[in-house]
């Protein structure tokens, strides 16, 4: 029922429903070994092997066959398990809905906790990066400390299922679209319902967001895009669309909101005016995503038959063009030198300006939903299965990360993703790279050419 090679070819592992693995000898057909368990998989030296057995997870030196790593907690049987890159760790998940990490000098779990109990539509990382959320069929929005793994508050209330999610910029609140045919608030530290925004009626929701000041929440359904106010839950304007829209996303400037369409188009939107101001055409079938770079002047935008494309925002024109990828979403890193897509059981990171595929990890379910941590190299994908995973990209350093300057009473200012803190810029320090005055943190940081003016500040100060 599963099979696995040698790191250099010369073996192959198979398994059956007898619960035994064998290992072969490519060349000869010869079998060497046998094992225990219904699922395995090669240590990156080569030297173990994995083996996933009823409820246990063993872990076998190859050439002596000893038994090296017993390791038991999960609840019901193992569906997959895995070593990571450098052998430290093992991977496992199950049918008892929960993915474990184990350490392999202790034999201790590293992260063992539930899942989802269905497919996960939307994952996305707090500002601050110290946490996952995570939305669901299974109608019920999760928070997960990000470094621990460990689920810290589930937030229900949605009737059926959560399609999306969008945190604030100041880490305040969560809004959630549900398939119930509403779109919510809740308070981010507590969980606690805001408000269920007034107008939100017809068709289920696809997608939501907030703006970068905070102040507005966008989201799309059917033919519509509606946008309310944050703070009084006013019915801002909702627009109609000649199509169906699937997604949408707010410039970092906040002037424009881009969504994208079953028409094979992409729209730009005037927040101020509520009008299409552009429209992008270049796909060959529907769009399910688009998205802005960190400093605006890019998009990205997947089609249904799994085309990519990067565009120049300025010029309106396609910049980058990857096909026969499989791909079903995509994000920008925080730095917009890399773009990480997925597939049906594949998650990739490529250069935004070349294509070239910089690092590739498969993965047993079929991806839904992904986002980069705010400034470390990590992305958090959901599954069709439940199951949320956590990768790091190996041997990748990003360049500045991308922030944005807050208009306040007090001046300019930006905050440091990294260590949150706040400080002041002058003008002139607009669109140029900035270097941190605290020896505690190295982030190196890009700050954008234009300014937004937090939600906590009116314009009159």
């Amino acid at each position: 029922i599963a099979c696995a090679f040698f790191p250099d070819g010369s073996l192959v592992a198979t398994t059956h429903r007898e619960n035994c693995a064998c290992l072969w000898e490519v060349n000869t057909g010869r079998l060497r070994h046998t094992f225990t368990g219904t699922w395995t998989a090669f240590s990156p030296d080569g030297n173990c092997i994995v083996s996933g057995d009823d409820k246990t997870v063993r872990v076998w030196e190859i050439e002596s066959e000893r038994l090296l790593h017993t390791l038991e907690g999960h609840t019901d049987f193992v569906t997959a398990c895995g070593f990571s890159p450098d052998g430290s760790l093992v991977a496992s998940a199950g049918k008892d809905s929960t993915i474990r990490l184990w350490h392999l000098k202790d034999d201790q779990p590293v992260h063992s906790g539930p899942s989802h109990t269905a497919a996960v539509n939307a994952s996305l990382f707090s500002p601050d990066g110290r946490c996952i959320l995570t939305g669901s069929w299974d109608k019920t929005i999760r928070l997960w400390d990000s470094a621990s793994c460990e689920l810290l508050r589930t937030i229900e209330g949605h009737i059926d299922a959560v399609r999306a999610c969008a945190i604030s910029p100041d880490g305040d609140f969560i809004a959630s679209a549900g398939e119930e045919k509403t779109v919510r608030m809740w308070e981010f530290t507590t969980g606690k319902a805001v408000r269920e925004f007034s107008g939100a009626v017809g068709d289920r929701w696809h997608a939501c967001a907030f703006s970068p000041d905070g102040r507005l929440v966008v989201a799309v359904h059917a033919r519509v895009l509606q946008l309310w106010d944050v703070f009084t839950g006013e019915d801002i304007y909702r627009l109609k669309y000649d199509s169906w829209l699937h997604s949408c996303a707010f410039s970092p400037d906040g002037k424009r909101i881009l969504t994208a369409s079953l028409d094979n188009t992409l729209q730009l939107w005037d927040v101020a005016s509520g009008k299409v101001i552009r429209k992008l055409k270049g796909h060959s079938s529907p769009v399910n995503m688009a998205g802005f770079s960190p400093d605006g002047r890019s998009m990205v935008s997947v089609g249904k038959d799994g085309t990519l494309i990067v565009w120049d925002t300025g010029h309106n024109k396609a910049l980058l063009t990857l096909r026969g990828r499989g791909i079903s979403s995509s994000a920008f890193s925080p730095d917009g030198l890399l773009i990480a897509s997925i597939g049906a059981f594949n998650l990739q990171v490529c250069s935004r300006l070349t294509g070239d595929l910089v690092a590739e990890l498969p993965l047993p379910g079929r991806l839904l939903s992904l986002a980069f941590h705010p400034w470390k190299p990590l992305i958090v994908c959901g599954d069709n299965s439940g199951a949320v995973y956590l990768a790091k990209i190996q041997g990748v350093t990003y360049g500045p990360i991308a922030v944005t300057a807050e208009k306040t009473t007090e001046g300019l200012h930006i905050r440091c993703p990294a260590c949150q803190s706040r400080l002041p810029v002058r003008k002139e320090d607009l669109g140029k790279e900035f270097a941190l005055p605290h020896p505690d943190c190295d982030t190196r940081l890009m700050i954008n050419p234009f300014t937004i003016q937090p939600a906590g500040y009116s314009k009159g100060g």
